[in-house]
């Protein structure tokens, strides 16, 4: 017999001495396949350095997130992909600080330097 059925939810700020930040369990789907939960100690977010690491653990079964979650507050380019490409093809550009509106996403300026080889 298992004492609960709520899952427990562990989030580590790998870049604060693995500090483990305070969180709230909220549910699951019935599927078993998501789980919801929230951060709520303002404080603990406003110091978070990131990245942060999140485990779950329910019952008998253990599992960690494959990724970690970046933390910031301005916008901050990860990945573009392709790395190269011609005019008017599309490219995939991930980061954090982006709007949650997409729309304000969608108009990206590059600027390329031409360089001279002799």
């Amino acid at each position: 017999m298992f004492e609960d059925d709520e899952a427990k939810i562990f989030v580590k700020d790998l870049g604060n001495n693995q500090l483990k930040l305070d969180t709230e369990y909220l549910g699951v789907n019935k599927q078993g396949t998501q789980l919801e939960f929230s951060l709520n100690n303002i404080s603990q977010i406003e110091a978070a350095v990131g990245p942060l690491q999140v485990s779950v653990k329910h019952r008998d079964d253990e599992a960690t997130l494959p990724y970690e979650i970046l933390v910031g507050t301005e916008l901050s380019i990860i990945d573009v992909t392709p790395n190269n490409g011609a005019a008017s093809d599309k490219i995939e550009i991930k980061g954090i600080g982006f709007s949650n509106k997409i729309a304000d996403n969608t108009k990206i300026n590059l600027v390329t330097e031409l360089c001279l080889l002799n």
